[in-house]
């Protein structure tokens, strides 16, 4: 129960860059992006595998996907974390030249 909660908070986290999907929704669509299956999106939600399939199929008609792996680009695109208990956008640091975040290991 406790780390559906902590899931939820993380989610009323982000900006509402999909505001036309209602809570529940979100919640799937967040769960189906992980890769969890119906079932087991099912199985944590306490809902029936029935209800998950016609909540997916709302979620990916209101976002205009069609599958899975586009739905979970969809929510990584529209998803921009804020910082804990305000309203800014948490920039990502600037990466080195060629786009390598990464540390080069000196030689």
């Amino acid at each position: 129960m406790s780390r559906r909660r902590s899931r939820l908070a993380d989610l009323s986290a982000t900006t509402d860059a999909l505001p036309s999907l209602t809570a529940r929704e979100r919640e799937i669509a967040e769960l189906a992006s992980t890769g969890m299956t119906n079932a087991g999106i099912a199985t944590t939600l306490f809902l029936s595998v029935r209800t998950v399939e016609t909540h997916l199929r709302q979620v990916y008609r209101k976002l205009g996907v069609s599958n899975r792996a586009a739905l979970t680009r969809r929510m990584l695109d529209n998803t921009v974390p804020r910082t804990a208990g305000t309203d800014r956008d948490v920039v990502p640091p600037p990466t080195a030249a060629g786009g390598d975040s990464r540390a080069t290991r000196a030689t």
